[in-house]
């Protein structure tokens, strides 16, 4: 029983991100240690750009008050 509790979560959470599919045709730990690495990379990636160019556009805004 405690393996159907601690495998719920994750199935809610790869539903949450579309992944249920891939989760359900491949229930293989490599495929989902490989899914998790790509959401994670993307997701840095995304904050990295969205930080730098929050960046620009606070250096521009007070570039422009000056």
């Amino acid at each position: 029983m405690p393996d159907k509790n601690t495998a719920q979560p994750v199935l809610l959470w790869t539903n949450n991100h579309g992944y249920l599919q891939a989760w359900k045709s491949r229930p293989i730990k490599r495929d989902y240690d490989h899914i998790l690495k790509t959401l994670l990379t993307n997701y840095l990636q995304a904050y990295n750009i969205n930080r730098r160019c929050m960046w620009h556009l606070l250096m521009i805004k007070v570039y422009r008050m000056l």
